[in-house]
């Protein structure tokens, strides 16, 4: 309460109560000192403001009151004042001076000189007054709880929300993270035999060049072969005799035969890369397949047909063709794995 408003109201009241026949004039100058300091209890006060405020002001601001009824009013407005500053010390826990102290003795219940409206209201600052602000603050403590309680529990409630919306984006990520982890195989798997199809290729173009040159070295040789003895016969004369002729064609038939047995050695060595190629050529065009055909295995556990498939592409390069594995091996042992699946599943 701002006590400004009604300062005028408080003089002419002041003014009035000190021209009171027969009353306590050490009363009156304890109730007109402690309304001038009433700035500084009230805010201490806060409870007796709220419930007797009006009162207070009522019976201050009312003007052309007769001696009793002017009497009346200055005990009301010295029980308000009573109520206040016992508020006060309860909240501050401060001892009173003595001016409040004698208003407190004043508003004793077992006064025999004070009326029984008087008595009742002594009894209300000693005993109820006290109760009742111990009351009010625990209920307003207790709405404050609540309030604290229902803030918390929105915040946990939002807390919640906010978790729950991570949890599910957090789920939503990890399955993107599993596609891209599932991707990222593939292409690893599809690039491995990207780069094993490249190798086959690097190893079957090295092959080819090798039986070019093998090509060449043999037609070389075999030109040589067939001019050696025709440019010796026109350098040479070849006798009539026989065993002059025999004699004649010694020399170069050393020759022919050594050239003859490099021939059979370049012509091996070209019928063996010519196998390799057809072998490499066979594993390129399997990578292809290999990835299909891993699915397939792993659906088919227990199926053995396989063997002879997977030592025929797994093997190493054989240089003989003699010792080359029938392609038509692991062909057939695929075409009776397939057959046997569309059966069981019929």
């Amino acid at each position: 309460m701002n006590l400004n408003v009604f300062q005028v109201d408080i003089d002419r009241f002041v003014d009035e109560i000190k021209l009171l026949p027969d009353v306590n004039s050490e009363y009156v100058s304890i109730v007109v000192d402690l309304i001038s300091r009433w700035e500084t209890i009230s805010r201490s006060a806060p409870y007796v403001c709220e419930t007797q405020g009006e009162g207070f002001a009522s019976n201050v601001s009312r003007r052309g009151s007769a001696a009793n009824e002017l009497k009346e009013r200055l005990d009301w407005v010295a029980f308000f004042l009573a109520c206040a500053w016992r508020e006060q010390n309860m909240r501050t826990n401060t001892l009173a001076s003595s001016k409040v102290e004698w208003l407190f003795s004043y508003f004793n219940d077992k006064n025999l000189e004070l009326c029984d409206e008087v008595r009742a209201r002594a009894s209300y600052v000693n005993y109820l007054l006290p109760a009742n602000v111990a009351s009010n603050d625990i209920k307003k403590s207790l709405i404050e709880l609540e309030e604290k309680k229902k803030s918390v529990s929105d915040h946990a409630s939002k807390v919640s929300t906010v978790l729950s919306d991570a949890d599910q984006r957090l789920t939503s990520w990890l399955k993107q993270v599993d596609v891209y982890e599932s991707r990222l195989k593939e292409y690893r798997s599809n690039y491995n035999f990207l780069g094993l199809s490249h190798a086959f290729e690097g190893l079957i173009r090295s092959k080819k060049n090798e039986l070019r040159i093998d090509v060449g070295i043999l037609t070389i040789m075999a030109m040589v072969m067939t001019a050696i003895p025709i440019a010796y016969s026109i350098v040479k004369s070849v006798p009539d005799d026989l065993s002059k002729a025999l004699l004649f064609y010694a020399p170069i038939v050393g020759v022919e035969i050594l050239l003859v047995f490099f021939f059979r050695i370049v012509l091996r060595n070209y019928y063996s890369r010519k196998t390799q190629v057809v072998q490499l050529e066979l594993r390129h065009g399997i990578c292809a397949f290999y990835e299909s055909y891993v699915d397939f295995t792993n659906k088919h556990k227990s199926d053995r047909s396989f063997d002879r498939f997977e030592s025929l592409i797994f093997s190493g390069v054989v240089e003989e063709s003699g010792k080359i594995p029938t392609t038509f091996d692991g062909l057939e042992s695929i075409i009776a794995s397939v057959a046997n699946a569309m059966k069981g599943k019929s």
